[in-house]
């Protein structure tokens, strides 16, 4: 597969993504490989040029001139997925998702952003534990809206994603990330933290089940955030927190 380009006025076909790769890499229901910049001088492609394409998801985004030349390979340094470009309107920014783990298809969709004056790659859902589904960019170009699963229970989301409870999860994270990760030491945090804020232990258990497990009901909580680990937990704790407004 390769990426041609036809003149409006006619002509033949300029090949953008001449040699031996599919360009762009195919991926089954997945959004476009490629896209055009707002002024049309350049293509946006994924690739995958490793040479062993059936035995690495090594992707790569390149930019090449609507008037052909050289592809430049723009996420190089990541080893996993970098995939779905798609332009700012006013031309600066490319955003695209990227899975950063190498042959591991099932690994965490992200979504990151290329400036194309500085060069420089920035991780928008650092500690967002949800793949990023689709995206879109707001016309002002300073803003993107993604869709990921919802996965908090009907009934009890309304009820300890609030204002209070976006507070209150901001405590906990700051709190789990200095504590050490054993069933002891995580009660006696959660204890001690449910005293500075005047509520009841339950309240904050409650609000990290659902945060953690998408309910109100789990096996011993203490237990299950040691299970989790320090990263994890505070991930879905942070992706509790970016669900209230």
């Amino acid at each position: 597969m390769a990426r041609r380009q036809i003149h409006a006025r006619g002509g033949a076909p300029r090949d953008l993504t001449p040699g031996a790769f599919d360009s762009p890499t195919f991926f089954l229901g997945a959004p476009d490989g490629y896209a055009i910049s707002p002024d049309g001088t350049e293509v946006c492609f994924t690739s995958n040029r490793t040479g062993h394409p059936a035995w690495t998801t090594n992707n790569d985004l390149y930019l090449v001139s609507t008037s052909g030349g050289a592809a430049r390979n723009i996420t190089e340094d990541n080893p996993g997925s970098d995939a779905s470009p798609q332009y700012s309107p006013n031309g600066r920014y490319i955003a695209y998702t990227s899975q950063a783990r190498d042959g591991y298809e099932s690994d965490l969709f992200r979504l990151r952003v290329y400036d194309r004056e500085t060069h420089q790659i920035k991780d928008l859902t650092a500690g967002f534990d949800q793949w990023i589904a689709s995206f879109a960019w707001a016309p002002d170009s300073d803003t993107l809206y993604f869709v990921a699963p919802e996965r908090y229970d009907d009934k009890a989301a309304p009820k300890l994603l609030t204002a209070a409870g976006a507070e209150r999860l901001e405590r906990l994270i700051a709190r789990l990330a200095e504590v050490d990760f054993t069933p002891a030491a995580l009660e006696a945090a959660y204890r001690d933290l449910a005293a500075a804020l005047g509520v009841k232990l339950v309240d904050l258990a409650q609000l990290t089940r659902l945060a953690v497990t998408g309910g109100t009901a789990s096996p011993p909580l203490f237990e299950v955030l040691a299970l989790l680990g320090r990263d994890d937990t505070l991930a879905r704790l942070r992706r509790a927190r970016w669900v209230v407004p």
